[in-house]
Parts: C-alpha cells; sequence; structure tokens
C-alpha cells in the first residue's frame, strides 16, 4: 500500500468516525480531497505537505456531521389526560 493509499484511508476513517457519508476522492493537483454528502463538510490529503503542514487535514475530521436523526414522532404526540 502506497503512503497516498495510507492516508487516503486513514482521512476516510477520521471523518466516518464522525458521522460523515464521503464520496470518492479527487486528485487536482497536489492534493486529493472529497466531501459529505449530507453536511458538505470537506476532508483533503496531501502526502507532500512540507516539513510543519499537515497531510490530512480539513473540517470533515474535526467536526460532526449535522446530519439529522431520523426518529419517529408518533410515540411523543400522545397527551395525558386529567382526572
Amino acid at each position: 500500500m502506497t503512503e497516498l493509499e495510507e492516508l487516503l484511508n486513514k482521512a476516510r476513517q477520521l471523518a466516518e468516525a464522525r458521522n460523515h457519508k464521503l464520496v470518492p476522492f479527487i486528485r487536482r493537483g497536489r492534493s486529493t480531497g472529497t466531501r459529505c454528502v449530507t453536511c458538505g463538510r470537506q476532508v483533503y490529503v496531501m502526502p507532500d505537505a512540507g516539513v510543519i503542514g499537515a497531510a490530512i487535514g480539513g473540517d470533515a475530521i474535526a467536526e460532526a456531521c449535522i446530519r439529522k436523526p431520523i426518529a419517529s414522532v408518533e410515540g411523543k404526540a400522545s397527551k395525558s389526560k386529567l382526572g
């Protein structure tokens, strides 16, 4: 497995741990990136980030996805009778 493949796998794991659902990574110049289909937050990988730069970055690895959970509201709509 190449360094880029390892970084892409790690970036996907970090983002999915925060409930993001990512589209496939796309290579653009020196970096490779993707975004969450639900909230649009991004994650990118740059294997040649330099001495101080981060190889993996983006708000999808720092923040949780804001997708709304699907829940039934049927049980919450019942009214109690006062007697």
